[in-house]
């Protein structure tokens, strides 16, 4: 994704700047025609990437979501200034209070609320300053944040129950690793010569570590040097788009794992396009906009045939029937919907059922995983254990 500043006329010929994300220059184009304004300028912003803002990207998230709801439970008693200029006067975290005093003060010289938050692209994505802009000229703005709220916090609930899911089974691991090479660089050797010293058969166990320190020894750096070389193979690999293409689809095919990343993504894609609808756009302008919610390229190429199908005049159903990663109970739904015309509406509850599904299979992969890194922990505890213990029990059985 990147950042694109662009100046441009509405229907009534009054110009207007911001900021929008977009994959490349022509989606950025086709975003600002769904919004019935027409570019005089289009650049891609140069932006640097540093540590802070890759940081806060979690935070900023949860802004979006909490400025959504604040607005749309104030909205029907007060002016979106009076709102804007009492949140910028409200203590606590310093960034949103930022945020803040630079939407109010866009908004106080003219600009409208969809294109004040247009210019904090790393906060408000191209989705949420779409709806912005349909929820100002159809009057209905607090209803559209409260919907953006609602779904805004589902989905950082979800990313958050998936960054926990996975941290713990990585910090085992970890651990696992640094332990193994402690034992092996600083504990072994000092046991080593007492063991070849004794002129007996080792245990199978002990036979096994003194392998591993041996070899670890002999050929550790190339090991090592090896493993970055093919650590950097596959990044360069994984940047070229047919290699990310496939290597995206075979992530989302890892058992559990991939599930659980499957019923995010979907969450996310159905839930924004049940909004986008909603909200007003064309079916095909919103599957083009949905392409954004996901970085897993083959989801996007998904999207992408999928909207060229529906332009073809294929109901949206059959289009999805040929996804291996789509959740076969929703195309019943999403079928419904388009029959009855209520296809907003289904792709909501089949959002509400993804969010549900990745909850659930959060709660079983840690449920398996964590007692699985434990006795995997424990078993190389102990196998070190059993190394030095029993070569010191024959010898203590032997001098006896």
């Amino acid at each position: 994704m990147g950042t694109f500043c662009y100046a441009a006329r509405n229907m009534a010929g009054e110009m207007h700047e911001g900021e929008l994300e977009a994959e490349n220059l022509q989606e950025a184009a086709q975003i600002l025609r769904a919004q019935h304004v027409f570019a005089v300028h289009l650049k891609k912003k140069e932006k640097r990437q540093d540590w802070k803002t890759f940081l806060q990207r979690q935070g900023n998230q949860k802004y979006a979501a909490f400025f959504c709801r604040q607005l749309s439970v104030m909205l029907d008693e007060q002016p979106v200034n009076e709102i804007l200029s009492m949140l910028a006067r409200q203590k606590g975290d310093r960034e949103y209070q930022k945020l803040m005093q630079a939407l109010a003060h866009d908004t106080a010289l003219g600009k409208s609320l969809s294109e004040a938050m247009g210019k904090h692209p790393e906060v408000f994505s191209a989705t949420t300053v779409h709806l912005a802009a349909a929820g100002q000229e159809s009057g209905n703005l607090s209803e559209i944040f409260r919907r953006l709220a609602d779904f805004l916090e589902k989905e950082y609930a979800a990313q958050q129950k998936m960054g926990t899911a996975l941290l713990y089974p990585m910090l085992l691991g970890g651990f696992s690793l640094v332990a193994v090479a402690f034992l092996i660089v600083f504990i072994l050797p000092s046991f080593a010569e007492m063991f070849e010293d004794m002129r007996a058969e080792l245990p199978l166990p002990t036979r096994m570590l003194l392998g591993l320190g041996s070899f670890a020894g002999d050929y550790g750096i190339l090991v090592a040097a090896a493993f970055f070389v093919l650590l950097a193979a596959g990044i360069r690999c994984y940047l070229q788009e047919r290699f990310r293409i496939r290597a995206d689809y075979w992530l989302l095919r890892i058992p559990f794992w991939g599930e659980l990343k499957q019923q995010t993504a979907w969450m996310q894609i159905l839930g924004t396009l049940g909004i986008l609808l909603e909200g007003g756009l064309r079916i095909d302008a919103a599957m083009e906009m949905v392409r954004s919610v996901t970085n897993n390229r083959y989801l996007q190429q998904v999207l992408v045939r999928w909207r060229e199908s529906v332009i073809h005049g294929y109901p949206l159903a059959q289009s999805i029937e040929s996804c291996p990663v789509f959740p076969p109970m929703l195309l019943e739904l999403i079928s419904a919907g388009e029959s009855t015309g209520r296809l907003e509406e289904m792709l909501e509850k089949c959002a509400e059922y993804c969010s549900l599904a990745s909850e659930n299979l959060s709660q079983r992969l840690q449920a398996i995983v964590e007692p699985a890194m434990l006795l995997l922990l424990g078993g190389i505890v102990m196998l070190f254990v059993l190394s030095i213990v029993l070569p010191l029990l024959e010898t203590m059985d032997y001098l006896g």
